[in-house]
């Protein structure tokens, strides 16, 4: 309770106390007693209306991308740019206690950022992020990739800048091409052997080659495409082996080198486990690897020199395909955040 709002309730009080006096004294004229009840009801409003605090106005701001700039105020005429400096606006008012209902109208288009909110508005306020009518909003956690070299027997290449291994894992990248996830590229290919017509962009249809585990950590694959030394370096095998209760078990290992008709697992990989796959035989594929981008839709990322590597359908040109790489496993972040 602030100083101003204590002098005006000992005013109210020492009035009260007159009243209480007068109206003692003119207990028998109706006239007065009348005005004095109307005095007191006045102090009691006046009382109620000092706790209460004002109404707060509600406030609206805007984005556009490319047309916005984050230097702007936000307004509809001077928009932000990125939903990121709306959510920077937001908190700073929510802080300021400056606006009740606060609603962010996002403009048509393809926003490529991480959105980090914190938004912990109280009772009575509400914070709403909406496309603009008629117009379709995306965020994305993927880059647009551009600048293609190639090709050389059907596919391009182009640096893309690796991911942080803390914000995405390698065996989590991936590629889109006009909104759709492409293949990965393996050995054996997606519907290899199966008769068309055979959907290609379907996991359920992938092929699996005969596989033994070997001494050493080693794994010989039966599979015409392990032809070169190192071509499979870096890449994972994904396979299954029978335990002795005949028990499929799943795994996954990186390949550490690789020649002719086997491979290496490397042990420091914590996705891989050596101890179940207690059987000697069983089947998988192998993911990744730059000569097995050998089907149309399909990439492959290389770690160490940060090349794409992407074979277009029809050798259609990557510019004109709109193709995309993952960067990030989340693209929002609203811990601490409600009501909105």
């Amino acid at each position: 309770m602030n100083t101003s709002y204590k002098a005006t309730l000992v005013r109210a009080v020492v009035i009260l106390l007159v009243l209480v006096g007068v109206i003692g004294l003119l207990e028998g004229v109706p006239q007065l007693q009348a005005s004095a009840d109307d005095l007191v009801g006045d102090v009691a409003a006046l009382s109620q209306s000092l706790e209460q605090p004002a109404a707060l106005e509600p406030r609206n701001y805007y984005v556009s991308n490319p047309l916005g700039n984050d230097s702007w105020p936000g307004t509809q005429a001077q928009p932000f740019k990125t939903i990121s400096r709306a959510v920077g606006a937001v908190e700073a008012d929510l802080a300021a206690n400056a606006a009740s209902n606060l609603t962010v109208y996002i403009a048509g288009g393809t926003y490529r950022e991480f959105i980090n909110m914190n938004v912990p508005s109280s009772a009575g306020q509400r914070v709403i992020f909406v496309a603009l009518p008629g117009e379709k909003v995306t965020v994305s956690g993927a880059v647009e990739v551009t600048n293609w070299s190639g090709p050389d027997q059907g596919v391009y290449w182009a640096n893309v800048t690796a991911p942080d291994a803390a914000t995405l894992p390698p065996e989590q990248y991936q590629v889109f091409v006009k909104g759709k996830m492409a293949m990965q590229a393996r050995e054996p290919d997606i519907c290899q052997g199966k008769p068309l017509p055979c959907d290609a962009s379907d996991p359920f249809n992938q092929q699996f080659a005969p596989m033994a585990k070997q001494p050493n950590h080693y794994v010989s694959v039966n599979m015409a495409g392990l032809d070169a030394d190192y071509a499979w370096d870096g890449s994972y095998l994904w396979g299954r082996f029978p335990n002795e209760n005949n028990v499929w078990n799943m795994n996954m290992g990186v390949i550490e080198s690789s020649v002719p008709g086997q491979v290496k697992l490397s042990l420091t990989d914590d996705r891989y486990d050596d101890t179940i796959w207690s059987g000697n035989t069983g089947e998988g594929v192998l993911i990744g690897g730059r000569s097995a981008v050998d089907m149309d839709n399909e990439w492959h990322y290389d770690r160490t020199s940060g090349k794409l590597y992407y074979r277009p359908p029809n050798g259609v040109h990557p510019d004109a395909q709109q193709v995309e790489f993952r960067r990030r496993t989340w693209i929002v972040k609203a811990l601490a955040s409600r009501c909105v």
